[in-house]
């Protein structure tokens, strides 16, 4: 296997093993809804998804193959979205799919499944589609074929009709954008203004809360994720604000069941999936999480290059931006979710290269696009 470099697993590993923790202590957190679910079925398939995440990034590690594994997965997401779009040809209709873009009951909405249960889960490895093409892109004659892939890839998403995945779609691709015509200064500024711009969009939503007096209640009333309200009513019933009511499974709360004397609804976007199920201190354990995995991704460009840096920034923010809709992030559901955690654990275990920032050799041509995930 050549020269590897030293591995440094311990990086990648305590996240996961704080993850599990995590899990552990919250699935049975909640005694009194034991019964009401399949919390150890729910709690097998977390530990296995720990499990697979790490074994891949420990097998990366062991044959220096980031590269490989980010091209295979690139290609097996691709194909498989493709052999789906022509199944289900006979099932799109386009008109129907723009006419009901914007109503909000998704009864009504027109929507190609492309083989899935759950429609957003086809727009979404979509869109992971092309977020990895922009690093697992083939050589300079490929490129053609890299932008029609990704044209299919966008009308898999229109034709899936789902609106959180086409904004986030046309906030990637600004982002990019502007991510690579940027110098390696430029891009450190950029990712100062942009985490001075996210913290003050937190407190202004806060402080506008405090100020007008708007409960959390009414202040998620205005989306149409009906059933935030729902659960918040059912948490407010329990009186669990510290340790939540326990990492329930989805399909429990989706089945509407009554709990604590209110009747639940669906659990989606996964910030408030996280604070109804394990409370003020689960959420602030996840953030803690959130924020070293956050923090030592994007800080990859010293180990992988400029360019991967500028990526997995991309990466980490889509990741935030999608969750806004979907419980994503640390999720078995979203395959690509656990893609994007094995690909960014691994550069992590990457030992860091002493380099300028000015000299990285992605500003003139990117002559080592070979090395950039080797």
């Amino acid at each position: 296997f050549g020269n590897r470099p030293k591995m440094r697993l311990g990086i990648a590993f305590w996240p996961l093993a704080f993850l599990l923790v995590y899990y552990l202590i919250w699935h049975f957190s909640n005694w009194n809804a034991i019964d009401h679910s399949d919390a150890f079925q729910n709690l097998a398939r977390e530990i296995l998804m720990i499990f697979f995440v790490g074994c891949n990034v420990y097998w990366i590690q062991r044959f220096n193959c980031l590269r490989r594994f980010t091209r295979v997965v690139y290609w097996a997401f691709a194909l498989f979205m493709v052999f789906w779009l022509i199944y289900s040809i006979p099932q799109i209709d386009i008109i129907r799919t723009f006419t009901t873009f914007w109503i909000d009951n998704n009864f009504i909405r027109y929507r190609t499944m492309f083989g899935f249960e759950f429609p957003n889960l086809a727009a979404e490895m979509a869109l992971s589609v092309i977020i990895l093409s922009k690093i697992a892109r083939p050589k300079k004659q490929g490129k053609v074929w890299t932008v029609l892939l990704n044209l299919v890839m966008l009308f898999i998403i229109l034709a899936n009709n789902s609106r959180g995945t086409f904004i986030a779609f046309v906030l990637v691709e600004v982002g990019w954008f502007i991510l690579s015509r940027l110098s390696a200064r430029g891009y450190q500024t950029f990712k100062r203004l942009l985490f001075i711009l996210i913290a003050l969009a937190i407190v202004g939503v806060v402080a506008y809360a405090l100020i007008k007096h708007v409960t959390i209640l009414e202040l998620l009333s205005g989306t149409n994720r009906q059933g935030i309200t729902e659960n918040l009513t059912v948490l407010e019933a329990s009186g669990r604000w510290w340790m939540g009511l326990g990492r329930l499974t989805g399909e429990f709360f989706a089945d509407e069941n009554i709990f604590y004397g209110q009747k639940t609804g669906y659990l989606e976007v996964f910030y408030f999936e996280t604070f109804v199920t394990s409370g003020i201190i689960g959420s602030i354990y996840i953030v803690a999480i959130l924020l070293f995995l956050g923090v030592r991704m994007i800080a990859t460009q010293f180990s992988m290059g400029l360019r991967f840096g500028k990526w997995m920034l991309l990466v980490v923010l889509y990741s935030l931006f999608i969750s806004l809709f979907e419980v994503y992030i640390f999720s078995y559901i979203y395959v690509t979710a656990m893609a994007f955690l094995i690909i960014g654990l691994s550069a992590m275990c990457k030992p860091k290269v002493r380099l300028a920032l000015v000299t990285y050799p992605e500003e003139k041509g990117e002559p080592h696009d070979q090395e950039i995930l080797a």
